[in-house]
């Protein structure tokens, strides 16, 4: 009974400790990512609005030629 105790024990322990280590790589890999999401190209709200308005463009242009399958 009592080496079944201390078996589960050491168990806990290195369970405990491989958690921890495993905790860690993952904070760090979040930490670079978040470094590689801040310095990444974030349009702003022209190039939004030049997007939106050739979409707007194409449909309008479509619909006027008849072209309700580009439509």
């Amino acid at each position: 009974m009592k080496k079944i105790l201390i078996a589960a024990g050491m168990y806990a322990l290195l369970t405990a400790c491989a958690t921890q280590a495993n905790n860690q790589q993952l904070l760090a890999k979040i930490d670079s990512l978040q470094k590689q999401l801040d310095s990444a190209y974030k349009p702003g709200l022209g190039e939004f609005m030049g997007g939106i308005q050739m979409h707007h463009a194409k449909l309008y242009f479509a619909g006027q030629s008849g072209n309700w399958k580009l439509a």
